[in-house]
This record gives C-alpha cells, structure tokens and sequence, in this order.
C-alpha cells in the first residue's frame, strides 16, 4: 500500500511529490549477494495483536404498529446495533516523543538547535556529542547491517487490533394506506451512527 498516490503503470513513483525508489520487486533471492538498502527501513507489515478477540455485534428492534382505520396502518419502530471489539489498525513502533526531546536538548545546548529532532524524524539517525540515536522508534534496528548508509531497519509499522466500536440507532416509521386496488407507501429514518473504525486506520 502506497502512502501517497501513485500512477498504475508506476506504482512505487509519487504523482505529488518526487519520490520514485524505483522498481523494488521481484525480490532478488536470499542467498544472493545483493544489498537489501533499497527496501528498507520495512513498515506497513502489519501482523494481529497478541490478545486479540473475536469482534461480535448485538441487533435490537422494537416495533409498534397500529391500525388507525381499516385502510391505514401506522408502524413505529427502534433498530439499534453494537458492534464490538472491531477490527482497526494501531500504530506499534511510533516514536517515543521522551527520546525526541532528549535528542532536541542535546543540540540546543550545542548550539544547534536546527539539527535536533522534531516532526517526521523519527527514522533519523542523530549524532551528538559522541553519542548516537538510531532514530526514535522502539524497534528501529535489528540487524544494523546498513546503519553505516543512514539506513535503519524498520520504519512506522502497525498491526491489527481487536479495540474498536460501532454505535448504531434508528427511528424508522411507515404509514400505509390503501384506497381501493392503489396502496400507497411512505417511510421514514431517522438514524445516527457512529464508530472509531470506519476507514480501518490507525486509531490512535
């Protein structure tokens, strides 16, 4: 999955911005000895969180219809649904704002407030004073094999999470009524919905 959109014919190039790393796939195979720099760091691997449960949802419906004459019926009814422990992607290898900050002190007592860490680097690698951050995530390196080109292993990467809800309630209301062979129909909603899941993205 891209973050940014793509063209069909080029699926790894940005359409708005200049990004283009080129063709990645096929993969070259394990045991060759080829350098692994262009697909890293990994992220958007997602895997299911330890723990999770099996989502469920409850359905209500409560109905009441009258006669109002012999030709006329008035129906009133509630429709909610529960939906719990839905599936939604969370975020497991965010950068740790402590060590941001820590990092950003560090180069302002320097003297170089500049160079110090802020939005969007936490997969930057920072020297300072004889000491090295290998960006801000909790599980940014593993191997190191390329650390020495700049390069960490993983990036922001998230996994599927059992945590989320849905909240549905309706008022629905028909009036039918005949006038001899014509039958007329009219129906009418009223519901709200409401979740924390619905595009299946991070949730926090």
């Amino acid at each position: 999955m891209s973050p940014t959109q793509v063209y069909l014919e080029q699926p790894y190039k940005s359409r708005i911005g200049n990004n283009d790393p080129g063709q990645r796939f096929p993969l070259p195979a394990l045991s060759s000895n080829v350098s692994f720099a262009s697909f890293l760091p990994l992220s958007g691997s997602p895997g299911l969180q330890v723990g999770a449960v099996t989502p469920y949802t409850e359905h209500f419906n409560f109905t009441i219809q009258r006669e109002i004459t012999k030709s006329t019926i008035l129906t009133v009814g509630y429709v909610g649904t529960r939906g719990h422990h839905l599936f939604s992607d969370v975020e497991f290898n965010a950068g740790d704002p402590a060590k941001c900050f820590q990092i950003a002190n560090l180069f302002a007592a320097a003297g170089q407030p500049g160079n110090g860490c802020g939005p969007f680097g936490e997969d930057t690698i920072y020297e300072i004073n004889g000491q090295t951050f290998n960006g801000t995530r909790p599980y940014s390196v593993t191997s190191g094999r390329y650390l020495n080109q700049g390069i960490l292993d993983f990036a922001d990467s998230t996994w599927v999470a059992t945590i989320a809800n849905s909240d549905y309630n309706a008022l629905e209301v028909t009036f039918n009524k005949s006038l001899g062979p014509v039958r007329f129909l009219a129906a009418y909603t009223w519901s709200k919905s409401l979740d924390n899941s619905s595009t299946f993205r991070d949730l926090i």
